[in-house]
């Protein structure tokens, strides 16, 4: 993947781009022996800075060096291929993959083109790297990496050029300064780590910085038999981090000195005998030279062919493991072949102005897709036969209740004033009832709207993501770590709200339900409402089947070429969710029969006596992995009816 080259070639820095991609792609094909094979693009970072810094150093030394054809050359060699196998990404998509899906696709395949890609995965509360590669999710996740150089390379050379000229006597100080800062940022991150920590360039610049110290400090080592040392040692670093590192480690962390270490050492090292048979090797040699291209297919293909076997709900085996990386090498063989060795060896055709006209049709062209793509939610048209069009609100968008209200209660800082909904304002009363929940609360409200009109009555719709409902105080459970205060603090003002507001008499609980204490936290709250006198309606779980039914439902059909009517799991494929109907259900077995509590028995909405539907005749019943479509919540109106009802 390294992304410079060298007019004097160097073996030992090829077989380290050889290294660190099959480290790579070992560990993203999870191939046993290289759950540490990550680091590979640790690796490429530090290759990455003492290329580029060697490149520039040498030719203000020699008086030719220029911007212009310095960004030129960088996008001569990374912007072709790259562009290519975005492209590919989205012809495939066009026929293959699901709406939602494709607008994420086409912004990152953007992103990806003028090296931003790696801000455009983060994700806050969604998740960090290593959850977004079990995911697999996105084809071009991958491009991180390269917008993170690509980043570097805007920057530095304006840097060093200066530090060059003005303080060319101090450069190898300054150079170890920055390091140095470089390197108190990275500890300080390992303090305060978040999941943007692994896609940023500040936190990864002492890699970069680390390879370009080498260029200023002196390269040969004392003897032939420390070099030989030195690169033994590296290859044993790089070994153990590709074998003994794993994604549930900090990262990037302090391990990351094992790869880091292990680089440098082989670059010191160079031409080591005692490293000649590995790096020498022909195999090894071939695929450094195709690094490159061998990183950016990898990725895309692993990533469809894994959602190809989810459909099924199976993994892949170890022959379409096998299969995948021989179509890996063949298309990275044709890529380097046909696509990277051409253009950066034509420089007449591909001069720079070619270049650059080229990048920016190719940057307005995918602009352009992307836009469309977005505005026309996924281009679900394309896709007629497996997506009916008049059914594109249940199957293609949210519905439109999550996009109202539950985004407008947010706790801003110490104001002690929210704004709820109203089920029916018009009707001008007070709220006689709240619905108090996270967004599995606030999925019942296009049919609490209706009910309360049916009825005319009118109601207060309390509801936050992700927020559990509990007593003042308690810490709730099952939430992000950056949501639990948010949280807190919420459910004591609608408590206070439901305590100091007499005309509400009944209160509406619904939450994500899993076991635990937080279910016993919810059972207090509800509790403590009986106590006050005031009317319960408990919403029961709803079916979770830990997938994008959407999703799969679609695959299933466009993979499998056929129309799909019905997905379902037998009954006692959700029986932690009846046991959990039961248990609650005894629980308040006499406030249910005084009727002071009214236990709203979802489940029975979606199963039968044998099976749990989350697809029925056509139409999908879950808009997610666990939330139910607009469609369905209507279904429960006659529910509401009867428990709103005094």
């Amino acid at each position: 993947m390294s992304l410079i080259q060298k007019d004097s070639f160097r073996a030992d820095i090829n077989a380290l781009r050889a290294l660190a991609v099959i480290g790579v792609i070992g560990y993203h094909f999870g191939i046993p022996g290289f759950d540490g094979g990550f680091a590979g693009v640790d690796v490429f970072f530090v290759i990455s800075g003492y290329l580029i810094t060697s490149q520039i150093q040498q030719a203000l030394l020699s008086n030719t060096f220029k911007f212009g054809a310095f960004y030129v050359s960088r996008l001569r060699r990374i912007f072709p291929a790259l562009a290519l196998m975005c492209f590919a990404v989205m012809v495939f998509g066009w026929w293959f993959i699901f709406p939602n899906e494709y607008i994420e696709h086409a912004k990152s395949a953007f992103e990806a083109l003028y090296f931003g890609s790696n801000n455009g995965f983060i994700k806050p509360g969604g998740g960090g790297y290593f959850e977004a590669v079990d995911a697999g999710l996105s084809p071009l996740l991958h491009t991180w990496s390269l917008s993170i150089e690509g980043q570097f390379y805007l920057v530095f050379p304006i840097l060093w050029v200066i530090i060059f000229k003005k303080s060319r006597e101090h450069q190898r100080n300054i150079v170890l300064l920055a390091l140095m800062i470089a390197v108190s940022y990275f500890l300080y991150d390992t303090q305060h780590h978040t999941e943007e920590s692994f896609y940023s360039l500040p936190v990864r610049a002492w890699e970069f910085l680390a390879g370009a110290c080498l260029v200023v400090l002196p390269q040969r080592l004392p003897s032939k038999s420390a070099a030989n040392v030195a690169s033994a040692l590296g290859l044993v670093c790089l070994g153990a981090g590709a074998y003994l590192l794993n994604a549930s480690l900090l990262w990037p962390g302090y391990w990351t000195l094992i790869p880091i270490i292990g680089t440098l050492l082989v670059l010191v090292a160079r031409d080591a005998a005692s490293s000649r048979w590995l790096f020498n090797n022909w195999l090894v040699q071939r695929a450094g030279d195709m690094s490159y291209s061998l990183y950016l297919w990898h990725w895309p293909l692993i990533v469809f062919a894994k959602q190809y076997a989810s459909i099924f709900d199976r993994s892949l085996t170890v022959f379409e493991i096998g299969g995948l990386l021989l179509l890996t090498v063949t298309l990275a063989a044709l890529s380097w072949r046909f696509v990277e060795t051409p253009i950066r060896r034509n420089k007449l055709l591909w001069r720079s102005r070619n270049i650059g006209v080229s990048t920016a049709i190719v940057l307005i062209a995918f602009w352009g897709v992307w836009r469309f793509v977005a505005i026309s939610y996924g281009a679900p048209s394309r896709l007629e036969k497996y997506i009916s069009l008049s059914k594109i609100e249940n199957t293609v968008k949210l519905p439109h209740y999550f996009h109202v209200c539950l985004s407008q209660q947010q706790v801003i800082g110490s104001s002690d004033q929210l704004t709820f909904c109203h089920t029916n304002p018009k009707i001008g009363k007070k709220p006689s009832f709240a619905v108090f929940g996270d967004s599995h609360a606030h999925q019942y409200y296009p049919a609490l709207i209706a009910a309360s009109m049916d009825l005319q009555v009118n109601g207060l719709n309390a509801t936050r993501a992700a927020c559990r409902p509990t007593l003042p105080g308690e810490q709730p459970y099952g939430i992000a770590a950056d949501g639990v205060e948010s949280c807190i603090v919420f459910n004591r003002k609608v408590n206070q709200l439901i305590e100091l507001t007499p005309s509400l008499k009944t209160i509406v609980i619904g939450r994500l339900w899993f076991e635990g204490v937080s279910v016993d936290l919810t059972m207090n709250l509800v509790k403590s409402l009986l106590a006050a006198g005031k009317k319960v309606v408990l919403l029961g779980p709803v079916p979770a089947p830990g997938f994008n039914v959407p999703q799969r439902w679609f695959y299933q059909q466009v993979w499998g070429r056929k129309i799909v009517q019905t997905m379902s799991v037998p009954q006692h494929a959700q029986q932690n969710f009846f046991d959990l109907n039961e248990r609650v259900k005894s629980q308040f077995a006499a406030q249910i029969a005084t009727g002071q509590l009214v236990w709203i028995d979802s489940m029975r909405h979606f199963c039968d006596a044998k099976e749990c539907f989350y697809v029925k005749d056509g139409v999908n019943n879950i808009v997610d992995s666990n939330h139910i479509t607009e469609a369905k919540a209507l279904e429960f109106v006659d529910d509401f009816k009867r428990a709103l009802q005094d």
